[in-house]
C-alpha cells in the first residue's frame, strides 16, 4: 500500500526501541457498545492528521489491521513492534472527502487475528492539522535527530534541502499530504523539496533496525518538516548572496524575466545525464543550454521568484545547493 525507498534487497530490519503507550480497553473485556477512541501517536485520543503518518496501538499482539479506507490507510507490515500499526489519514484533497472532512466521523480501526477473529476496535478521526491548536511535535515519533547538510535552515515552497541520516537507511517513504517530496541520494542522505506551504512527513526505517517478526517491519521514525512559503519567508528575511548560484565569472548572479545567463559547473553534462541535477520550481527558472564544452549550464528566468538548484557533479561527490532568484 505504502510505496518505500529500498536500499537493501534482504536487509535486516529491527525491533528498535519498542514504544508502550497507555492502552484503552483491554480487548476481552470490549464489546459492540465500548468501542474506545484509539490510542495514537499524536496524544490526542482517537486523533490522526490527514495526509500525514501516524501510529495506533493495539493493545493485543495482532497479524493485520484494517480501517475505513475512505479515511484511513494501514500498513501491517509497517510497525513499532508487535502492537503498533502505521496508518496514514486521508487527506482531505481526496475525492472520498467529497470536499468535506466528517470531523465528527468516527472510522473503526479492526486489529485481527488468524484469517477473521477480532481481537480489539477503537475508532479514529483525521482532522487537518491547525498551527493554532496542534505542534509540529505532535507528528514526530522515533528518531528524528537528522542533519541537515545544504539548503537553506527553512524549508521554503520550490526550494530543497539535503539532510544526513542519523544512520544508514534501508527503506524510506513520504507522506500524502502534497506539502514536500522527499527521495534518497544514499542510503546516509535524502533531499526534501518544498512543494507548497504546509506540513509534510515521512517515516524511515534503518538499516540496523532488528524485526521481532518477518512479517512485519519496525520503523525507526515519522518525521514532520514545514513548508514555508518563499515569498512570505523573504519579506522578512534577506537574501544572502552568498547562497545565489555563481557565474562563470564567479560573482553572485541575479536574473530578470527572459534573461539567460551560464552558471560555471564541472562535468554538468554527465550530472543531467544521471539526473543529478535538479531545479525545485521549473515555472521559476529552466535549463536551456550547455555550451560547446558541456561544462557550463545556461539558466534561463521565466517569472519572479526565487528557486533552489541542486548539483551533484560525480556519483561520489555531494550534492550542492545553490540559490536563483529572479527579478
Amino acid at each position: 500500500m505504502f510505496q518505500f525507498v529500498r536500499f537493501a534487497a534482504a536487509s535486516v530490519l529491527s525491533a528498535g526501541a519498542l514504544v508502550v503507550w497507555a492502552f484503552g480497553v483491554p480487548a476481552q473485556a470490549q464489546t459492540s457498545a465500548e468501542t474506545p477512541a484509539c490510542t495514537t501517536s499524536t496524544g490526542l485520543a482517537g486523533t490522526l492528521f490527514a495526509g500525514q503518518w501516524g501510529m495506533v496501538a493495539s493493545p493485543v499482539p495482532f497479524d493485520r489491521a484494517e480501517g475505513d479506507d475512505r479515511y484511513v490507510a494501514t500498513s501491517s507490515s509497517t510497525r513499532n513492534g508487535l502492537n503498533v500499526v502505521v496508518i496514514t489519514g486521508r487527506a482531505h484533497s481526496d475525492s472520498t472527502w467529497g470536499g468535506k472532512p466528517p470531523t465528527s466521523i468516527g472510522s473503526t480501526v479492526r486489529f485481527f487475528q488468524s484469517e477473521s477473529a477480532v481481537v480489539y476496535g477503537c475508532t479514529v478521526r483525521v482532522v487537518d492539522f491547525d498551527p493554532n491548536l496542534h505542534d509540529l511535535s505532535m507528528m514526530r515519533f522515533g528518531d528524528c535527530d537528522h542533519e541537515l547538510r545544504q539548503g537553506l535552515p527553512t524549508l521554503l515552497q520550490g526550494h530543497m534541502q539535503v539532510y544526513g541520516f542519523s544512520e544508514t537507511v534501508s527503506e524510506a517513504s513520504g507522506g500524502s499530504g502534497g506539502a514536500l517530496e522527499q527521495s534518497i541520494f544514499t542510503s546516509e542522505a535524502f533531499l526534501l523539496v518544498g512543494l507548497s506551504p504546509g506540513i509534510g512527513t515521512f517515516v524511515w526505517i534503518a538499516e540496523s533496525s532488528i524485526s521481532p517478526s518477518p512479517d512485519f517491519e519496525v520503523i525507526s521514525g515519522i518525521c514532520p518538516f514545514f513548508v514555508e512559503s518563499a515569498r512570505d519567508y523573504f519579506s522578512q528575511n534577506r537574501i544572502d548572496e552568498a547562497g545565489l548560484c555563481k557565474g562563470v565569472d564567479g560573482a553572485p548572479v541575479r536574473l530578470t524575466v527572459g534573461q539567460a545567463a551560464a552558471f560555471s559547473s564541472h562535468n554538468v553534462a554527465d550530472a543531467i545525464g544521471h539526473r543529478r541535477l535538479r531545479i525545485g520550481n521549473r515555472s521559476v527558472v529552466r535549463a536551456v543550454s550547455l555550451d560547446e564544452d558541456n561544462k557550463t549550464l545556461v539558466l534561463k528566468g521565466l517569472e519572479v521568484g526565487t528557486t533552489s538548484v541542486l548539483l551533484r557533479p560525480t556519483e561520489d561527490s555531494s550534492p550542492q545547493i545553490c540559490m536563483v532568484v529572479v527579478e
